[in-house]
């Protein structure tokens, strides 16, 4: 089964905007920088962001999950939460109603204010689309919920536990995800998803087929049916998809990978494998999934 969220790659035409406004305004701290080599480009089935700048950064808590920007060409047709793949990035944070007065006048664009879930109050949480087109879910938990094994934020701006994807079809990608990775979806629910409805113009009450895969270390993938009128995301060719391009797990055991991907592993140096093996698939809203092999305890 995959385990922590490890890194997130969003594709970027100013690495410096993003270096500055999660510094700044939610508390990141660069942990690395360097240039996209040929063979993780490769990997990436991105050649064309071989020699590209990217950046790494951090959350204050120290937590070991990354967000790496890397150097890209604006795509301009590309419209956030309108198009199949990794959609959203929730992270864990203290207090979102602070953290909404501070986002105020900020590089993020408030899409939705703090509000508790339909579901549960001891969680509450807004959403914001950042300078590069990103969506972020900044979700508060106040308090323990029945049937979720959720972190505690230890800053007042924590780390990514969440990943947002959407699809055309709920079944097949927890099918592909259950059948690669051995991991089992909780049920199926019908809900809202305002920041959703508000994209497509439907209304607020609009109801979405939903389910959440648990992974290891806290963390979640949640699968968004997303409605007939979504579309592929468009790339351009040799490139990473626009806004939030690929996602990087945690793997232990190298013998239970699926050989094709185990044949397509490389070693790299770089931060944050350190040496570690790692392999990138496309899962089926296209989405990029990266492995990184974790050292044998």
């Amino acid at each position: 089964m995959p385990g922590r969220i490890n890194t997130i790659t969003i594709t970027t035409p100013s690495i410096t905007a993003c270096e500055r406004a999660y510094c700044d305004y939610l508390d990141y701290q660069l942990v690395g920088r360097g240039e996209v080599s040929v063979a993780l480009a490769d990997s990436w089935r991105a050649p064309a962001v071989a020699g590209n700048d990217y950046v790494l950064l951090a959350p204050a808590s120290g937590h070991e999950s990354c967000l790496r920007f890397v150097g890209a060409s604006e795509q301009p047709e590309y419209r956030p939460l309108k198009c199949y793949g990794w959609n959203a990035i929730e992270i864990i944070v203290t207090d979102v109603d602070a953290l909404a007065k501070r986002l105020s006048d900020s590089p993020f664009r408030i899409i939705g204010q703090p509000a508790n879930l339909s579901f549960s109050d001891d969680i509450r949480a807004m959403q914001v689309i950042g300078p590069s087109h990103e969506v972020l879910y900044l979700t508060q938990v106040k308090a323990a919920v029945p049937g979720f094994d959720l972190p505690m934020a230890t800053a007042f701006v924590g780390h990514p536990f969440i990943m947002i994807l959407g699809g055309r079809s709920l079944t097949a990608i927890k099918s592909f995800y259950q059948q690669q990775f051995t991991v089992t979806a909780l049920p199926d629910a019908d809900v809202r998803i305002t920041v959703l409805s508000d994209a497509f113009n439907k209304p607020e009450d609009t109801l979405y087929p939903l389910s959440v895969i648990p992974l290891g270390g806290q963390c979640y993938i949640e699968v968004d049916q997303m409605p007939p009128e979504a579309m592929g995301r468009h790339c351009l060719p040799g490139h990473l998809p626009p806004g939030i391009a690929m996602v990087s797990f945690e793997i232990k055991n190298i013998e239970k990978i699926n050989q094709a991907i185990a044949e397509k592993l490389i070693c790299c140096r770089d931060m944050p494998y350190a040496g570690r093996q790692s392999a990138t698939l496309i899962g089926p809203a296209n989405e990029l999934i990266e492995l990184l092999v974790s050292p044998v305890e």
